[in-house]
Protein backbone atom coordinates (compact mmCIF):
# COMPACT_ATOMS: atom_id res chain seq x y z
CA UNK A 1 0.00 0.00 0.00
CA UNK A 2 2.68 2.56 0.52
CA UNK A 3 4.24 1.90 -2.55
CA UNK A 4 0.91 2.11 -4.24
CA UNK A 5 0.41 5.21 -2.66
CA UNK A 6 3.51 6.87 -0.94
CA UNK A 7 1.97 10.16 0.59
CA UNK A 8 0.76 10.95 4.07
CA UNK A 9 -3.17 11.51 2.86
CA UNK A 10 -3.46 8.10 1.47
CA UNK A 11 -1.29 6.88 4.53
CA UNK A 12 -4.39 8.59 6.85
CA UNK A 13 -7.11 7.58 4.91
CA UNK A 14 -5.70 3.74 4.94
CA UNK A 15 -4.95 3.86 8.76
CA UNK A 16 -8.90 5.45 8.99
CA UNK A 17 -10.06 2.15 6.72
CA UNK A 18 -8.14 0.04 9.63
CA UNK A 19 -9.57 1.79 12.72
CA UNK A 20 -13.19 1.51 11.25
CA UNK A 21 -13.19 -2.30 12.06
CA UNK A 22 -12.21 -1.57 15.50
CA UNK A 23 -15.10 0.50 16.23
CA UNK A 24 -18.01 -0.63 14.14
CA UNK A 25 -19.43 -2.84 17.16
CA UNK A 26 -19.63 0.35 19.15
CA UNK A 27 -20.80 2.48 16.39
CA UNK A 28 -24.14 -0.54 15.97
CA UNK A 29 -24.53 -0.65 19.55
CA UNK A 30 -24.97 2.84 19.40
CA UNK A 31 -28.14 2.59 17.10
CA UNK A 32 -31.24 3.23 18.92
CA UNK A 33 -33.80 0.50 18.89
CA UNK A 34 -37.83 0.46 18.39
CA UNK A 35 -37.87 2.76 15.22
CA UNK A 36 -39.73 0.64 13.11
CA UNK A 37 -42.80 2.07 13.17
CA UNK A 38 -41.33 5.47 12.83
CA UNK A 39 -38.42 4.37 10.11
CA UNK A 40 -41.05 2.23 7.60
CA UNK A 41 -44.03 5.17 7.95
CA UNK A 42 -40.92 7.62 6.35
CA UNK A 43 -40.03 4.08 3.77
CA UNK A 44 -42.93 3.20 2.25
CA UNK A 45 -43.60 6.21 0.78
CA UNK A 46 -41.20 6.77 -2.73
CA UNK A 47 -41.06 10.38 -2.28
CA UNK A 48 -39.20 10.10 0.74
CA UNK A 49 -35.97 11.31 1.96
CA UNK A 50 -35.40 9.06 4.32
CA UNK A 51 -33.43 6.74 1.92
CA UNK A 52 -30.68 9.62 1.82
CA UNK A 53 -30.59 11.00 5.28
CA UNK A 54 -30.59 7.79 7.23
CA UNK A 55 -27.05 7.06 5.54
CA UNK A 56 -25.71 10.42 6.07
CA UNK A 57 -26.83 10.11 9.66
CA UNK A 58 -25.49 6.94 10.65
CA UNK A 59 -22.29 7.66 9.03
CA UNK A 60 -21.82 10.47 10.97
CA UNK A 61 -22.12 8.63 13.86
CA UNK A 62 -19.66 6.28 12.95
CA UNK A 63 -17.17 9.30 12.26
CA UNK A 64 -18.47 10.66 15.74
CA UNK A 65 -17.83 7.55 17.74
CA UNK A 66 -14.79 6.36 16.09
CA UNK A 67 -11.46 8.70 17.31
CA UNK A 68 -10.46 9.36 14.05
CA UNK A 69 -8.67 12.75 14.37
CA UNK A 70 -5.91 10.78 16.40
CA UNK A 71 -4.22 8.90 13.41
CA UNK A 72 -0.45 7.39 14.08
CA UNK A 73 0.49 8.39 10.55
CA UNK A 74 -0.01 12.07 11.58
CA UNK A 75 1.56 12.26 14.81
CA UNK A 76 4.71 14.14 14.76
CA UNK A 77 6.82 11.28 15.51
CA UNK A 78 5.81 9.77 12.04
CA UNK A 79 6.02 13.27 10.55
CA UNK A 80 9.92 14.05 9.60
CA UNK A 81 11.64 14.76 6.54
CA UNK A 82 13.59 11.02 6.47
CA UNK A 83 10.25 9.39 6.14
CA UNK A 84 8.97 11.51 3.18
CA UNK A 85 8.92 8.66 0.39
CA UNK A 86 7.15 10.58 -2.22
CA UNK A 87 9.88 13.61 -3.38
CA UNK A 88 9.23 15.88 -5.73
CA UNK A 89 12.39 17.17 -5.33
CA UNK A 90 15.55 16.03 -3.33
CA UNK A 91 15.56 17.76 0.42
CA UNK A 92 18.88 19.28 1.19
CA UNK A 93 20.33 20.54 4.60
CA UNK A 94 20.91 24.06 3.56
CA UNK A 95 22.57 27.46 4.98
CA UNK A 96 21.01 29.62 2.83
CA UNK A 97 19.88 32.66 4.63
CA UNK A 98 16.91 33.70 2.13
CA UNK A 99 13.64 32.32 4.17
CA UNK A 100 11.70 30.68 1.01
CA UNK A 101 14.38 27.90 0.65
CA UNK A 102 14.10 27.35 3.93
CA UNK A 103 10.66 26.59 3.56
CA UNK A 104 10.87 24.97 0.48
CA UNK A 105 13.73 22.44 2.54
CA UNK A 106 11.29 21.92 5.46
CA UNK A 107 14.02 23.92 7.63
CA UNK A 108 11.03 26.57 8.33
CA UNK A 109 7.47 25.19 9.88
CA UNK A 110 4.51 26.61 7.87
CA UNK A 111 3.37 27.78 11.64
CA UNK A 112 5.95 30.70 11.02
CA UNK A 113 5.40 31.64 7.16
CA UNK A 114 5.13 34.87 6.92
CA UNK A 115 3.67 37.17 3.70
CA UNK A 116 6.32 38.31 2.27
CA UNK A 117 8.00 34.35 2.47
CA UNK A 118 5.20 33.21 0.01
CA UNK A 119 6.23 36.28 -2.19
CA UNK A 120 9.64 35.60 -2.47
CA UNK A 121 8.53 32.18 -2.99
CA UNK A 122 6.24 32.90 -5.92
CA UNK A 123 8.82 35.16 -7.16
CA UNK A 124 11.94 32.35 -7.45
CA UNK A 125 10.05 29.94 -9.38
CA UNK A 126 11.76 29.04 -12.76
CA UNK A 127 10.52 26.46 -15.65
CA UNK A 128 12.77 24.22 -14.85
CA UNK A 129 11.33 20.47 -13.92
CA UNK A 130 12.64 20.27 -10.40
CA UNK A 131 12.21 23.91 -8.96
CA UNK A 132 11.59 23.99 -5.06
CA UNK A 133 9.52 26.68 -5.17
CA UNK A 134 7.68 25.69 -8.27
CA UNK A 135 6.76 22.31 -6.59
CA UNK A 136 5.77 23.79 -3.21
CA UNK A 137 3.03 26.28 -4.57
CA UNK A 138 1.98 23.17 -6.71
CA UNK A 139 1.93 20.56 -3.22
CA UNK A 140 0.46 23.82 -1.35
CA UNK A 141 -2.53 24.18 -3.95
CA UNK A 142 -3.10 20.79 -4.00
CA UNK A 143 -3.40 20.51 -0.49
CA UNK A 144 -6.23 23.49 0.19
CA UNK A 145 -7.96 21.83 -2.85
CA UNK A 146 -8.63 19.34 -0.78
CA UNK A 147 -9.06 21.04 2.40
CA UNK A 148 -12.16 23.14 0.53
CA UNK A 149 -13.47 20.12 -2.19
CA UNK A 150 -14.89 17.26 -1.91
CA UNK A 151 -12.04 14.66 -3.32
CA UNK A 152 -14.79 12.06 -5.53
CA UNK A 153 -18.48 13.12 -7.04
CA UNK A 154 -20.93 10.81 -6.38
CA UNK A 155 -24.22 12.32 -6.84
CA UNK A 156 -24.79 13.77 -10.82
CA UNK A 157 -27.88 15.71 -9.68
CA UNK A 158 -27.55 19.32 -8.32
CA UNK A 159 -26.69 19.52 -4.35
CA UNK A 160 -25.28 22.47 -2.26
CA UNK A 161 -22.45 23.40 -2.96
CA UNK A 162 -21.84 21.67 -6.77
CA UNK A 163 -19.10 22.92 -9.21
CA UNK A 164 -20.50 23.39 -12.73
CA UNK A 165 -19.23 24.10 -15.94
CA UNK A 166 -21.09 25.64 -18.80
CA UNK A 167 -21.77 23.52 -21.75
CA UNK A 168 -22.06 26.91 -24.09
CA UNK A 169 -18.31 27.88 -22.67
CA UNK A 170 -17.44 24.44 -24.03
CA UNK A 171 -19.11 24.86 -27.25
CA UNK A 172 -17.01 28.14 -27.60
CA UNK A 173 -13.72 26.20 -26.76
CA UNK A 174 -13.64 28.36 -23.13
CA UNK A 175 -9.81 27.83 -22.81
CA UNK A 176 -8.83 25.37 -20.43
CA UNK A 177 -5.98 26.25 -17.69
CA UNK A 178 -2.35 24.29 -17.54
CA UNK A 179 -3.79 22.03 -14.99
CA UNK A 180 -6.92 20.97 -17.32
CA UNK A 181 -10.25 23.12 -15.38
CA UNK A 182 -11.75 25.24 -16.93
CA UNK A 183 -11.28 28.90 -17.17
CA UNK A 184 -14.72 29.38 -15.52
CA UNK A 185 -16.94 27.99 -13.32
CA UNK A 186 -20.18 27.63 -11.38
CA UNK A 187 -20.89 27.36 -7.72
CA UNK A 188 -24.52 26.11 -6.63
CA UNK A 189 -25.74 28.12 -3.71
CA UNK A 190 -28.91 26.86 -3.46
CA UNK A 191 -29.56 24.48 0.02
CA UNK A 192 -30.32 21.33 -0.38
CA UNK A 193 -34.26 21.16 -0.10
CA UNK A 194 -34.18 23.31 -3.02
CA UNK A 195 -31.96 21.42 -5.19
CA UNK A 196 -34.40 18.38 -4.15
CA UNK A 197 -37.31 20.27 -5.50
CA UNK A 198 -37.21 23.86 -7.19
CA UNK A 199 -37.51 24.27 -10.74
CA UNK A 200 -34.54 27.20 -10.71
CA UNK A 201 -31.35 27.07 -8.76
CA UNK A 202 -28.90 30.31 -8.01
CA UNK A 203 -25.51 29.97 -9.37
CA UNK A 204 -22.42 32.00 -8.49
CA UNK A 205 -19.83 32.77 -11.36
CA UNK A 206 -15.59 32.32 -10.50
CA UNK A 207 -12.97 32.75 -12.92
CA UNK A 208 -9.40 31.87 -12.66
CA UNK A 209 -7.62 34.40 -10.82
CA UNK A 210 -5.01 36.06 -13.05
CA UNK A 211 -3.73 38.01 -10.66
CA UNK A 212 -5.97 41.62 -11.52
CA UNK A 213 -8.31 40.97 -8.61
CA UNK A 214 -6.78 42.68 -5.75
CA UNK A 215 -10.36 44.26 -4.29
CA UNK A 216 -10.41 43.48 -0.74
CA UNK A 217 -14.05 41.52 -1.14
CA UNK A 218 -12.63 38.84 -3.08
CA UNK A 219 -13.10 35.78 -2.01
CA UNK A 220 -10.91 32.69 -3.74
CA UNK A 221 -10.74 29.06 -3.96
CA UNK A 222 -8.78 26.27 -4.56
CA UNK A 223 -9.69 23.95 -7.29
CA UNK A 224 -7.68 21.45 -9.76
CA UNK A 225 -4.23 23.45 -8.73
CA UNK A 226 -5.87 26.66 -9.91
CA UNK A 227 -7.20 29.64 -7.69
CA UNK A 228 -10.51 30.91 -8.38
CA UNK A 229 -11.85 33.85 -7.29
CA UNK A 230 -15.55 35.24 -6.50
CA UNK A 231 -16.72 39.08 -7.11
CA UNK A 232 -19.60 39.71 -4.96
CA UNK A 233 -21.67 41.59 -7.84
CA UNK A 234 -24.50 40.95 -9.02
CA UNK A 235 -23.86 39.91 -12.69
CA UNK A 236 -22.09 37.28 -11.10
CA UNK A 237 -25.36 35.77 -10.06
CA UNK A 238 -27.72 33.69 -12.44
CA UNK A 239 -30.69 31.55 -12.10
CA UNK A 240 -30.50 27.97 -14.44
CA UNK A 241 -33.68 25.97 -15.04
CA UNK A 242 -33.43 22.28 -13.92
CA UNK A 243 -34.89 19.43 -15.91
CA UNK A 244 -35.53 16.39 -14.91
CA UNK A 245 -37.08 14.63 -11.82
CA UNK A 246 -35.66 12.78 -8.55
CA UNK A 247 -32.08 11.58 -8.92
CA UNK A 248 -32.34 12.54 -12.88
CA UNK A 249 -32.36 16.00 -12.43
CA UNK A 250 -29.75 18.18 -13.95
CA UNK A 251 -29.05 21.90 -15.00
CA UNK A 252 -29.95 23.11 -18.07
CA UNK A 253 -26.90 23.91 -19.86
CA UNK A 254 -24.10 23.18 -17.54
CA UNK A 255 -22.41 20.15 -16.39
CA UNK A 256 -21.33 18.86 -12.86
CA UNK A 257 -17.29 18.44 -12.33
CA UNK A 258 -17.07 18.77 -9.09
CA UNK A 259 -18.63 19.40 -5.28
CA UNK A 260 -16.93 21.66 -2.17
CA UNK A 261 -16.86 20.82 1.14
CA UNK A 262 -20.14 22.42 3.04
CA UNK A 263 -17.97 23.89 4.96
CA UNK A 264 -16.26 25.97 2.76
CA UNK A 265 -19.59 26.32 0.65
CA UNK A 266 -20.93 28.43 3.67
CA UNK A 267 -18.07 30.49 3.91
CA UNK A 268 -18.48 31.77 0.46
CA UNK A 269 -21.77 32.52 1.01
CA UNK A 270 -21.42 34.15 4.04
CA UNK A 271 -18.64 36.85 2.73
CA UNK A 272 -20.63 37.10 -0.23
CA UNK A 273 -23.95 38.06 1.67
CA UNK A 274 -21.98 39.72 3.94
CA UNK A 275 -20.30 41.93 1.57
CA UNK A 276 -23.30 42.68 -0.69
CA UNK A 277 -25.62 43.45 2.27
CA UNK A 278 -23.26 45.97 3.73
CA UNK A 279 -24.45 49.36 5.31
CA UNK A 280 -22.52 52.48 4.05
CA UNK A 281 -22.20 55.34 7.39
CA UNK A 282 -21.44 58.62 6.49
CA UNK A 283 -19.24 59.38 9.44
CA UNK A 284 -16.88 62.30 10.66
CA UNK A 285 -13.56 61.91 8.66
CA UNK A 286 -11.66 62.40 12.46
CA UNK A 287 -13.91 59.57 13.64
CA UNK A 288 -13.08 57.04 11.07
CA UNK A 289 -9.28 58.10 12.04
CA UNK A 290 -9.74 57.14 15.75
CA UNK A 291 -11.50 53.97 15.15
CA UNK A 292 -9.34 52.86 12.77
CA UNK A 293 -11.81 51.82 10.04
CA UNK A 294 -11.04 50.92 6.86
CA UNK A 295 -12.89 54.02 4.76
CA UNK A 296 -12.86 52.45 1.77
CA UNK A 297 -15.32 50.19 3.13
CA UNK A 298 -17.21 52.22 4.76
CA UNK A 299 -17.40 54.95 1.83
CA UNK A 300 -18.10 52.67 -0.79
CA UNK A 301 -22.11 52.72 0.31
CA UNK A 302 -21.62 56.34 -1.58
CA UNK A 303 -21.92 57.05 -4.96
CA UNK A 304 -18.22 57.81 -6.62
CA UNK A 305 -19.52 61.23 -7.67
CA UNK A 306 -20.48 62.10 -3.99
CA UNK A 307 -17.30 60.58 -3.29
CA UNK A 308 -15.27 62.22 -5.24
CA UNK A 309 -12.73 59.47 -5.73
Amino acid sequence: MIKAHPDYLHWAAIEIAAKFRHFMPGWIQAIPSGTDAAVLSELISDKTEARNFIPAHLLEDLSNISELYTLESLALENCRREHWLNKAYEVQDIGIEERYKKITHFLLPASKIKEKDVTDLFGNITGEDHCPCRKFVEAQRAFAGFCEKISSVSKPFPTFGAIYKSLESTATQDTETQNGATGTIYLCLSQECDSLRKKNLLLLKGTVDNGSSAEESVIRLSYLGETFVFLPKAENLRTVNVLGEKTERRLDGYEKIGHLRKATVRRILSRFWNYMSRSAVNLPRFTLVERDEDERFILRGRSEDENGD
